[in-house]
Formats: C-alpha cells, structure tokens, sequence
C-alpha cells in the first residue's frame, strides 16, 4: 500500500485517560477554588464603611442675650475622622457662626465650644447648633440641637420698677 496513507486509531490506555482527567479537573478546580475564596472574603466580620456618629450635648442649661452658649461635639468613626464643621445660627439671624474643625485624635473626639450670644436676640428665640462630621471614607454625619433664649438681660435691665 504505498502512496496510500494508513491511519491507525490508538485505543487510549487507562493511564492516558487517568492524566487527562486530571488535568481537566487542575482545570476546572483552580476557578472553582478561587470563586469559594473570593465568596469567603466578602463574608468578613467587619463592618461596611458607615458615617460617623455625631452628638451633641449642652454644657449650660440656659442661654441669655447677651450671653455665652456652651456645648461638646462628640464624634466617633472607625474609618478615621477627617474633620469636623460646627454652625450656630439664631431663628432671626441676629447670630450667625461657623467653625471648621481638624481632629488631632484619629478615630473619636469629644470637644467643648463656647459661643458669645450677641445682645438683642428677643427671648423666646431658637438658636439651632449644627455638628457636621466626615470621615476618611467621604461620609458625612451629623447632629442638631436648639435652645431657645430664656432670657434677655438688655430687657432686664430696662424693665421698670
């Protein structure tokens, strides 16, 4: 039979069929081994990133015009405190103040403000406190009070007697 090509079909051994299977399974095996690994990661203990807590407390009780407005800011974060920005605005405007804030503390801080409250803001008037906090992740989180004046010791002093 020459000039005519003779083709003949190997029977593949039990042991060529045993490597080829297992290296279809080498195969499919590292995908499936990195998909379980990557499913576990996701299931970590630790929480997703969330804005910081921000509260405010009064340190005075009651607030004149002409007066001092005391009060703590406290916040908290486990992704690092970036910084704080405090506001204090009366109902009529008469009062209009901000501050901006760098923590030195990285993770919690509890800080003390002290506001001059101008004369001429009528009794009964609320002045509102605003406590902006933003963490490292670009949060924000926040807190209001407000305290209305009680007292107005221009008044006061013109009442008569």
């Amino acid at each position: 039979m020459r000039g005519t090509a003779a083709l003949r079909h190997r029977e593949d051994t039990g042991t060529e069929k045993a490597v080829r299977g297992l290296h279809r399974a080498r195969v499919f095996s590292v995908p499936l081994c990195l998909c379980a690994a990557l499913s576990l990661s996701c299931t970590d203990p630790r929480g997703r990133p969330v804005a910081p807590d921000v509260r405010i407390t009064f340190v005075t009780t009651t607030v004149s015009s002409p007066g001092v407005l005391t009060h703590d800011v406290a916040v908290t974060d486990a992704d690092g405190l970036d910084s704080i920005v405090v506001r204090v605005v009366s109902a009529d405007s008469v009062m209009a103040v901000d501050t901006t804030y760098i923590p030195f503390e990285l993770f919690s801080t509890t800080e003390t403000f002290s506001w001059t409250v101008p004369p001429g803001i009528p009794v009964g008037t609320p002045i509102r406190i605003t406590a902006e906090a933003w963490d490292f992740a670009d949060f924000v989180g926040a807190d209001t009070l407000e305290v209305t004046v009680q007292s107005n010791a221009n008044a006061e002093r013109r009442a008569p007697r």
